[in-house]
């Protein structure tokens, strides 16, 4: 069983919920191919879930980074492109 009050217990719980949000993410978008790949995320981000839980320090800071860049993709995929204009009113 694995230890629940390790140090990055509160991380894997969010990496857990955000799992859980990746996983489920097909039922409403469609199989397409963009939601099959947030079901590919959503199983990846549960073995970082996992290892945080069994206290992988390496593991954490490999999580913050490919989270972080993962923040990046999502803000990037719902920002429109060439919203951002000089001089624009809209």
């Amino acid at each position: 069983m694995t230890d629940v009050k390790g140090p990055f217990r509160t991380g894997a719980l969010f990496i857990v919920v955000s799992a859980g949000l990746h996983l489920i993410a097909p039922l409403f978008g469609g199989f397409s191919g963009e939601a099959l790949t947030l079901l590919v995320v959503g199983i990846v981000y549960l073995g970082i879930a996992y290892g945080l839980l069994k206290n992988l320090r390496w593991l954490a800071y490999g999580a913050f980074l490919l989270l972080m860049a993962g923040s990046v993709v999502a803000i990037a995929h719902i920002w429109p492109a060439g919203s951002f204009r000089h001089g624009s009113t809209r």
